[in-house]
């Protein structure tokens, strides 16, 4: 794994800040961003990508207000909420 920065976003606006100060033109070597879930340090350490700053967007959630999930198509559950064609059922 390459050194990088770490900076941990405090609202929006030093998110976004910290994104154009490490933008970069090749893809995967200027700034990446952190959130819950992803493998970005995993590509790290196998040296697939290679950012310059990286900017942890975990905290945010005040920032933005509340973030509806996106709707699940049914694909795990026993059921579906959302309404069937007639044809369907």
């Amino acid at each position: 794994m390459r050194p990088f920065v770490y900076q941990r976003a405090s609202n929006s606006g030093s998110a976004v800040d910290g994104a154009i100060v490490g933008s970069s033109q090749m893809p995967g070597e200027g700034v990446q961003f952190l959130a819950g879930g992803t493998t970005l340090l995993d590509l790290m350490k196998l040296d697939v990508l290679r950012p310059k700053r990286v900017i942890d967007i975990n905290d945010l959630g005040a920032d933005l207000g509340a973030v509806e999930p996106a709707p699940r198509a049914c694909g795990s559950e026993r059921w579906c909420a959302w309404p069937m064609p007639p044809t369907i059922r």
